[in-house]
């Protein structure tokens, strides 16, 4: 992306008042039966999550489980970024909402950031 499109999109969020985007690092812990793409792909179709990356080195296996460390980007609608993380993960925790395969989803709170438009 040059200069001008991202001045543009800058533009564009400026004028649409479009909520500020958040980076937040978790802790995932997937059953290793279920493909951990498919988990990260009903992770991102939540409202509000834009992207949703594995860091690199970190996944560890064991017998049952899978852990990896991911780095959540979103966008919170109608409160603050703290709520929007509470009110996800209580999403994950209820049954309609729950994801297949879903042991864990741990948010490190102290890697919580705002986010510059470039980033996004």
């Amino acid at each position: 992306m040059n200069f001008t499109q991202k001045w543009r999109s800058y533009l564009l969020l400026e004028k649409t008042g479009a909520p500020d985007a958040w980076q937040v690092y978790v802790d995932l812990t997937t059953n290793r039966d279920i493909d951990r793409t498919a988990i990260l792909v009903n992770l991102r179709a939540k409202c509000g999550v834009t992207v949703v990356r594995v860091i690199p080195g970190t996944t560890r296996q064991g017998e049952y489980n899978e852990d990896a460390l991911i780095k959540v980007k979103f966008r919170p609608s109608g409160g603050t970024a703290g709520e929007f993380l509470f009110k996800l993960k209580e999403q994950l925790r209820k049954e309609p909402y729950s994801i297949k395969g879903l042991v864990s989803f741990n948010i490190r709170r102290r890697t919580l950031r705002k986010l510059k438009i470039t980033e996004m």
